[in-house]
């Protein structure tokens, strides 16, 4: 009657999932999926501790600011957010694991 398409359920309005739920993990995905292949383009350049260091500080930590403003995330996707930053930053370009410090 109107003329309007029938879509899916979840679906997006300005980048953000509409009738998902913020308190599984799976509603953070995108948030995930979008750091760790930020950090695939960056893992094949041979970057310093510090360089890798502005790169979290001002990029990746960045990403999930526009789902934060409007929903708390779970704990155990925040730590895993955490970890895959760490181990950029700890890894380097290689992958291989050196020692994390402690401060």
């Amino acid at each position: 009657m109107v003329g309007c398409e029938l879509g899916e359920w979840p679906t997006k309005y300005l980048g953000m999932p509409l009738g998902g739920n913020p308190r599984y993990a799976s509603f953070w995905e995108p948030v995930v999926d979008k750091v760790a292949k930020r950090l695939d383009k960056w893992k094949k350049a041979f970057l310093s501790k510090g360089d890798r260091l502005t790169l979290i500080e001002s990029i990746l930590s960045s990403i999930p600011t526009y789902y934060l403003s409007l929903f708390t995330i779970p704990i155990a996707v925040a730590m895993g957010l955490e970890t895959i930053m760490r181990d950029f930053l700890w890894n380097g370009a290689d992958g291989d694991s050196n020692d994390h410090l402690l401060a």
